[in-house]
């Protein structure tokens, strides 16, 4: 098993959503916004972010008929950043990811993005 540096992700709300893409988009309605997510952005917080008049840091975002799995809500703890994820794998399956919020942020110019291997990404 190995550890690595898969790439990295930008944050403009303080918050990272782990989900499965086809929950956010209907892949049976033309790829139109699905009744499982708000309209705006204003409904998403009150609906994932609010609980008892209370701003949660985490959350388990459940389905709209009430069970669990529609995916997972979290603060960066520091706000708006640059992100690295890690991925454990083993035997060319990933078995785990790992954000970590708490690295000191830096600008492309030094070596902070010198560990992202980039050729050996698969990309998107």
């Amino acid at each position: 098993m190995e550890e690595k540096l898969i790439g990295y992700f930008g944050v403009d709300a303080g918050l990272v959503m782990i989900c499965d893409p086809c929950y956010i988009y209907s892949h049976d309605d033309g790829g139109k916004l699905s009744e499982n997510f708000p309209k705006t952005w204003q409904e998403f917080c009150q609906k994932f972010l609010y609980k008892n008049e209370e701003i949660l840091d985490y959350c388990q975002m459940d389905f709209d008929s009430g069970h669990p799995g529609l995916g997972v809500l979290s603060s960066t703890g520091h706000g708006d950043g640059t992100y690295p994820v890690y991925a454990t794998i083993d035997r060319g399956t990933v078995l785990e990811l790992r954000i970590v919020f708490d690295e000191p942020y830096k600008d492309e110019d030094d070596d902070y993005y010198e560990n992202y291997e980039d050729d050996e990404s698969e990309g998107c």
